[in-house]
């Protein structure tokens, strides 16, 4: 905070219990001791009481996590409010980007994990900053504090239009925090206070503000119509500050979206002796770090915190099925630490051997001995084809399947079709049916004894027209007894198609979260275990890994595949595709994503590593072969 000036003849000597003693910043901002000594700074607005104190109220009930904290409120003599805040000393994070430059990798994400974790205690509150840019961010001893949280808005609803308030008569410096809605006529909301701290972190890491142009007009224009740059940032904080930048404010992630994010790549890179240090002090408690941490750990602590209380019961992260609890948890659940240590890239999958032409279709297969899938069975338009084990040649087969799926082992193919299952030996050809009534996307459990279908029976449908899940059917290979469980995934934002947990002790499904999508667990009677938020839209039947490590899903911030840790529930990687169209067909090995790229003629399923750079070509199909009838299915053999 800057040195203060000596009070002036016309500044008060007292206001209400605190004793001024000297002026910050222009009118109205005094450094002041509290009755106990304590130092403080009190704020006087020019604006009616009664209005702007019941606006600022939740925001003084909030718990301070990095916010500067109102410790008091009240009306002066000739009725105009003031705050009484914290006093922080330190420059402000303007001050100190011009002062000694940007800030590097590791110190701009404490930065952004200290000031997102004030935002969310703000939003929670029921509070909206209203103002956040680098003016309004101190760095202090003990890490960043947030400050005039909910001053704006509380200006606004007393009928004070701020000096500072988002118009083209305001300076372009000022604006260039604004998010776009705000030109629009909205008021401040959490969605803008989103934009508003990403475009804060852009300053932060470049030392210019993201759109600042060379007039209040040119200012505007560019948040309106312009993107960021935003090549200064690394790939983790890349995604999840252009998410924050959306120019709809209804797709942008909420803050305590945006916090799981971040932390979820921060504890990944976090030493043990840090989290260790972090470790919350109660599960949901959402105190303030020791005054005797230092930034870095206090950082970790806070948000540790806070993911604990935001996300889900228990273990924050696990996605192994557990029994439900029966009551209050006690104790402190610890998230786990994986310690990473540079490798070098994994070994791409073998160059072709050879390459089959597959009959129906102008289809070629481009195959190689130790590849771990190949293709079992497709259908292409009105005709089926099936290849047995360890066999170069498809042969035609009866029926027309509508969907298929072949068993771990590559043994069995499970064909779907008018609500009835099709068990197809593939080596013999022999096999057996089973009625399950109208469902979708089979999917084997890992031992090869399970089916996993999604019942569909009389279910709406979602905003592309696909089926919403009502339940989920399990087959029983071995006694050919079907279970069917009803949940209420259709009534609650459930989306697309169920999947096995890898160790077959329940299902996972995606649900819509608001702005964002997230991931549903269930146990196989179908009761809710725990939610993953933050994950976006799952990838159906085979979006796990082949040791089950590993899940992939569609990212919340679009345009890329997330890779997380089961166990841990933390990014691993971002798949970037640069192309439209593009399907996750699954894994092609622990280290390989399946995907079909129809980018160019002609269309091609290729093995992505999770850089994001294509590795093999597995199949080659003519795109006037790939329509709503084609079906694969992939097996060992």
């Amino acid at each position: 905070m800057p040195e203060s000036a000596p009070l002036r003849r016309e500044d008060p000597r007292r206001l209400g219990e605190y004793t001024l003693d000297g002026l910050l910043a222009g009118s109205g901002v005094y450094t002041a001791r509290a009755p106990g000594g304590e130092r403080v700074v009190v704020k006087v607005y020019p604006a009616e009481a009664s209005a702007f104190l019941e606006r600022i109220r939740p925001v003084r009930a909030q718990d301070a996590y990095y916010t500067a904290q109102v410790i008091d409120m009240g009306e002066t003599e000739d009725g105009r409010p003031f705050l009484v805040t914290e006093h922080v000393d330190g420059e402000t994070l303007r001050a100190a980007v011009e002062r000694r430059g940007p800030l590097p990798g590791t110190a701009l994400h404490r930065l952004a994990i200290a000031t997102m974790t004030a935002l969310v205690a703000v939003h929670q509150a029921g509070g909206v900053h209203g103002e956040f840019d680098p003016g309004n961010v101190l760095l202090g001893p003990e890490g960043p504090r947030v400050i005039n949280a909910g001053v704006a808005p509380a200006l606004e609803a007393a009928g004070v239009v701020a000096a500072d308030a988002p118009t083209e008569k305001v300076g372009a410096a000022k604006l260039a925090f604004a998010a776009p809605e705000r030109f629009a006529g909205a008021g401040a909301g959490k969605p803008a206070d989103v934009f508003a701290w990403a475009s804060t972190m852009l300053f932060a890491a470049t030392g210019r503000a993201p759109f600042e142009g060379e007039s209040a007009v040119a200012t505007m224009n560019r948040i309106i119509q312009a993107e960021p740059d935003l090549t200064a940032l690394d790939e983790h904080l890349r995604g999840v500050i252009a998410a924050c930048l959306d120019k709809d404010p209804a797709a942008r992630p909420t803050a305590g979206e945006a916090l799981l994010r971040l932390v979820g790549h921060s504890l990944l890179t976090a030493g043990p002796e840090e989290v260790a240090a972090a470790a919350p002090p109660s599960a949901g408690t959402l105190s303030a770090a020791p005054r005797a941490r230092s930034w870095r750990f206090a950082v970790l602590a806070a948000a540790v915190g806070l993911v604990i209380a935001v996300a889900s019961a228990g273990t924050v992260y696990a996605l192994r099925s557990r029994a439900p609890a029966t009551a209050a948890a006690t104790g402190t659940p610890t998230p786990s630490v994986v310690s990473l240590s540079a490798a070098p890239p994994p070994s791409p999958p073998p160059s072709p051997a050879a390459t089959l032409a597959a009959p129906g279709a102008e289809m070629g297969l481009l195959e190689h001995p130790a590849d771990p899938l190949r293709v079992a069975a497709y259908r292409a338009g009105d005709s089926f084809y099936v290849r047995a084990p360890g066999s170069t040649r498809f042969v035609k087969t009866a029926g027309t399947p509508e969907e298929m799926a072949a068993s771990p082992a590559g043994t069995w193919l499970a064909l779907l079709e008018d609500g009835k299952v099709t068990f197809l030996d593939r080596a013999g050809g022999a096999g057996f049916e089973v009625e399950v009534g109208p469902s979708r996307r089979p999917v084997w459990s890992g031992d090869g004894g399970r089916l996993l279908l999604t019942t569909t029976e009389d279910t709406g449908k979602d905003e592309a027209g696909v089926p919403l899940p009502g339940g989920f059917a399990i087959i029983d290979v071995a006694t050919r007894k079907v279970t069917l469980v009803d949940t209420d995934d259709e009534a609650r934002d459930g989306r697309g198609y169920y999947a096995w947990l890898p160790d077959g002790t329940g299902t996972v499904v995606t649900y819509k979260t608001g702005r964002d999508h997230g991931m549903r667990v269930r146990d196989l009677a179908g009761r809710e275990m725990r939610t993953l938020d933050w994950v976006g839209f799952t990838t159906g039947g085979r979006m796990f890994s082949p040791s089950g490590g590993l899940f992939a899903t569609s990212c919340p911030s679009g345009g890329t595949y997330c890779v997380w840790d089961t166990a841990e529930g933390v990014r691993r990687a971002s798949v970037a595709l640069f192309y439209d169209g593009g399907e996750f067909w699954g894994w092609y090995d622990e280290n390989h994503l399946l995907v079909f790229n129809p980018s160019q003629e002609p269309d091609r399923l290729v093995a992505l590593d999770l850089r994001g750079k294509e590795r093999r070509t597995l199949l080659t199909i003519a795109g006037k072969d790939y329509d709503e009838d084609f079906y694969v299915a992939m097996a060992p053999r």
